[in-house]
């Protein structure tokens, strides 16, 4: 029997491209068959009066130890990502210099759901479409924009030293980001298995349209860039090309 790895990530900015240096992973969350509930990662900081916070984004000794533990969860299970060729595995390139080639040989070796579906039926769905379509609500702050926002601090606690402890409201607003990270990676895995035992993938539309992706078949993100994309009788809007997005893990794109 196969076992999986999910993993989600959040950042600190809108996404428009992972690589901008402003743009860093506020957390992360990890969800392996052998695990009761996913494990989340940030930056924990300890303000002056020893009092633990979730700190501003994950430093790169963070980051490479969350790589090294992706790395070991490889040797063992499939490691799957929900959009992950286009950005998630993009900002941990960025952010882990160290890392870099194992990174890409991980991203490679990895499974993206909407980059299968794609490859395979010419669209692609979003999580939360997904799990609807199943009848899984993960939480209230279910969209990715929503959540950079709730990472921010507010004016006061954004002009304190880093070492000083937040507000309470702060605080409480990192924590469902967390929380946020931590639902998606097992609605990824719930989806998954679902997907995998029924031999295809539901979701529904911005119509509120039922669909199905199947059958089902779930490429690593090294053979989907060896396919064609299908062909289909509509224009696909390149920000839509999973494939163009997935592009940059064939190519040297810095030093």
């Amino acid at each position: 029997m196969n076992t999986w790895t999910v993993f989600d990530l959040e950042y600190t900015e809108l996404v428009q491209n992972p690589l901008q240096s402003t743009i860093h992973i506020s957390c992360a969350s990890v969800y392996s068959s052998h695990d009761a509930w996913p494990q989340v990662w940030y930056e924990q900081c300890t303000s002056t009066n020893n009092t633990e916070f979730p700190g501003n984004y994950m430093s790169e000794v963070t980051l490479e130890a969350f790589v090294d533990h992706l790395d070991y969860c490889s040797k063992i299970s499939k490691i799957v990502s929900w959009g992950g060729s286009a950005s998630d595995w993009k900002l941990l390139y960025k952010e882990c210099p160290s890392k870099r080639q194992l990174i890409k040989q991980l991203a490679l070796q990895s499974i993206d759901i909407p980059l299968c579906s794609f490859m395979s039926i010419g669209q692609m769905m979003g999580l939360k479409s997904a799990c609807s379509a199943i009848g899984l609500t993960l939480k209230e702050e279910s969209d990715s924009s929503d959540v950079v926002f709730y990472w921010k601090l507010c004016a006061c606690c954004a002009s304190k030293p880093s070492i000083e402890l937040p507000c309470k409201a702060c605080i409480e607003s990192r924590k469902k980001v967390i929380q946020h990270v931590s639902n998606d990676s097992y609605g990824t895995y719930t989806v998954l298995l679902g997907a995998i035992q029924n031999g295809a993938l539901p979701w529904i539309t911005k119509k509120n349209q039922l669909k199905t992706w199947s059958p089902l078949q779930l490429c690593t993100v090294a053979q989907c860039l060896q396919k064609e994309v299908p062909k289909v009788p509509w224009i696909i809007d390149p920000s839509q090309n999973a494939k163009l997005l997935a592009r940059w893990l064939i190519f040297e794109i810095m030093n």
